[in-house]
């Protein structure tokens, strides 16, 4: 019996407009309009509860960690690329 092997397809074309991609969402997250609306109505006379603090705070925190880690995850990927293109 032989066992055939096939390599995968390099298809740098879809990485690339994979890539695009990234690059539009992660624009559209680094415009902060809605951040800076979302801290006007914070201060707004009774904006919300305490617990709706609570609330708004833990997305908050939730969102930076998210933030942070896409930045770790950036820095790996070009990392990586580049130590494969080193040899």
């Amino acid at each position: 019996m032989t066992t055939v092997t096939h390599k995968p397809k390099h298809d740098v074309t879809h990485l690339e407009a994979r890539v695009t991609a990234l690059k539009q969402s992660l624009a559209q997250l680094s415009d902060d309009a809605s951040l800076n609306e979302f801290l006007e109505i914070i201060h707004k006379p009774g904006h919300t509860t305490v617990a709706e603090i609570a609330y708004e705070a833990g997305i908050v925190e939730v969102l930076l960690a998210q933030s942070r880690s896409m930045a770790e995850l950036k820095n790996a990927l070009l990392n990586g690329a580049r130590a494969i293109t080193a040899g």
